[in-house]
């Protein structure tokens, strides 16, 4: 008791420690619906198991006459004498893209569609590939908008909008997916980089791929 018999207030102390522990619990709280949140966007989103759609085969004959194609294309390119565009079909990117690993920007299966100046894609990815790096193990198994170019000596592929499982990917997962350049690791291959570097331009158009050397 008090001098004045009044029970003893509680001091500022008590308060505070009342305070603390209260935003203790909210921030608990807040991270554990976080968590719950992001859990249900990996699950929702990604796949322990990557799936696959086959793009139409190419004859053994066609591929080797493309490759030549491709290959005299980049000697005039090396040379200074190439002129004329080469012109890629969308089942020529397919065939080329599912032929090996030199043609490929990132791991897993990619199937194109060229439509406009865009690049349509399925596309099924490891998660670590697109930027998501605490998702080791998963797969992005979806389809989406992209655009291609050149600046600055680099082709520059990107995604523009993406869904997976009928639904359009979260904000969380474009704004780390939308900044990658998926024809990175060209730009670093040292045959392709000296041939990038003297590329005019790189577009979509009447459904081909089309590549055009610097005068």
């Amino acid at each position: 008791m008090n001098p004045q018999g009044k029970p003893a207030g509680r001091g500022c102390l008590f308060y505070a420690g009342v305070a603390v522990a209260i935003s203790v619990l909210v921030l608990v709280a807040a991270s554990y619906l976080g968590y719950r949140y992001a859990k249900g966007l990996v699950i929702q989103f990604t796949d322990t198991q990557p799936t696959v759609r086959a793009a139409p085969a190419m004859a053994a004959s066609e591929l080797n006459a493309l490759h030549d194609r491709i290959t005299t294309f980049i000697h005039s390119v090396q040379e200074g004498t190439a002129l004329a565009p080469l012109r890629i079909s969308e089942a020529e990117a397919n065939a080329l893209f599912a032929s090996g690993t030199n043609w490929r920007t990132v791991r897993g299966t990619v199937v194109f569609d060229f439509d406009g100046s865009n690049v349509l894609a399925q596309f099924s990815i490891p998660a670590e590939d697109l930027g998501l790096k605490p998702l080791v193990g998963r797969y992005v198994n979806a389809s989406g908008v992209f655009t291609v170019g050149v600046s600055n000596g680099l082709l520059n592929i990107n995604a523009q909008s993406l869904s997976s499982k009928g639904e359009p990917l979260p904000e969380t997962f474009m704004n780390r997916i939308s900044p990658q350049n998926f024809a990175f690791k060209l730009n670093q291959d040292p045959e392709a980089k000296p041939v990038i570097e003297r590329m005019e331009a790189v577009r979509v158009e009447d459904g081909e791929l089309v590549i055009i050397p610097r005068p």
